[in-house]
């Protein structure tokens, strides 16, 4: 299973310029750290080859769902997914390790950079994470 670098920037920057034709402006996108498949925390998150959405999915998961139905789709764009188009997605890879386990949602800037803004489990504050923009 191939792991893409740019990607996930690329539908990133996409949204954003499709958004600028469009009379209503977009300032961030949000994706969950929560598989919208199995319910749970993404360990792995991958996409499928023809998604254009920001959201991954588990690959643990969705490798389930290809085994069991080999015609499936993808469950939030309805585009077929099979075992030798999902793709790992390297900068989503780094964000459930990098935010704390009580973050459930990420924000992406249109540079593809992400910020989280959640309490923390054992504080009970607020906490704001950032990632560096390359």
């Amino acid at each position: 299973m191939e792991v893409i670098d740019e990607r996930l920037k690329q539908i990133i920057k996409k949204s954003f310029t499709n958004a600028e034709d469009s009379e209503v402006s977009t300032t961030s996108l949000k994706a969950s750290l929560i598989c919208p498949i199995g319910k749970s925390r993404l360990a792995t998150p991958c996409q499928g080859e023809h998604c254009t959405h920001v959201q991954c999915m588990d690959v643990v998961t969705v490798l389930g769902l290809i085994i069991h139905c080999p015609t499936a789709k993808c469950p939030l764009c309805d585009k077929p997914v099979k075992t030798t188009t999902i793709y790992i997605d390297a900068l989503f890879k780094q964000i459930p390790t990098a935010a704390p386990e009580a973050v459930t949602d990420v924000t992406f800037s249109m540079d593809g950079s992400w910020s989280y803004t959640g309490k923390e489990k054992n504080t009970g504050g607020k906490s704001v994470g950032k990632s560096d923009s390359n």
